[in-house]
Formats: C-alpha cells, structure tokens, sequence
C-alpha cells in the first residue's frame, strides 16, 4: 500500500495494545486514519470526518487511490468527496427551506463548506499528476 509506506518514511505512527508487542499501528491526518494491524498485516482505512463517535470505511474508490498514489493523495480525495455530499446536502435543504433565518444559517453553512472543498481542490491539483474523477 503506497500511502502506508508513504507514512513509514514521513512520520511517527501510533500503536494500540502494548508497546512492546502492539496489536496495530495508526495514523490520522485529514479526517482519515489508517490502521495496519500486526497478526495478520491487513489495512482499514476510515472516514472519521463524520458526526459522533463513529467511523466509516472510505469506498473502494478512495481505497484506490491510497493504494497507488500516495497518503495525501488519498486524504484530498476523500475530503473532497465528503464535502461535496455536504454541500450536495446543504443544496438540497436550501432548495426547499421557508424559514428566511435558517436559509441564512444554510446559506453561510454552504460558504464554508464551498471554501473547504475548493481549498481541498486546490492542494491536491498542487501534490501530484493525479486527478480525481
């Protein structure tokens, strides 16, 4: 995995269990962590951009793109692809809210979130020659 071994050369990783003999080492960067997990050498990469306390597997899409390109390469996409299902949400409720103060709220929510995803854009059109579909 290209990002894994991006992350070995780059920075310090964190371990669950004991440090003597960890079960896992991690890392989270960009709303992403990824783990490798010592008994059997397998990868999870989660989305911990989320609300809650909860994590979820980024797509195979985004797998993807961690495994050939590079860690920051796959953060910038998986950014880019959750910030664009926010700011699709925040359409959608602007679309059809009445209330004038919440419109406001919605419209300053989208502001940021256009902010976020442009800035996601353009670090990534800065790293590499790869170029999310």
């Amino acid at each position: 995995m290209k990002a894994w071994q991006d992350l070995e050369q780059t920075v310090a990783l964190y371990w669950t269990g004991d440090d003597r003999e960890p079960k896992s080492h991690y890392y989270i960067d960009h709303g992403v962590k990824i783990e490798r997990f010592a008994d059997d050498g397998r990868f999870e990469i989660k989305n911990v951009q989320l609300a809650g306390d909860h994590y979820e597997d980024v797509s195979e899409e985004e797998r993807k793109v961690f495994e050939t390109e590079s860690w920051l390469d796959g953060c910038y996409f998986v950014c880019q692809n959750t910030y664009t299902r926010r700011l699709n949400k925040v359409n959608y409720l602007i679309s059809v809210e009445k209330d004038l103060n919440t419109l406001d709220d919605l419209m300053v929510r989208k502001a940021v979130l256009t902010k976020k995803l442009d800035r996601y854009y353009e670090l990534s059109s800065k790293l590499s020659n790869f170029t999310p579909q």
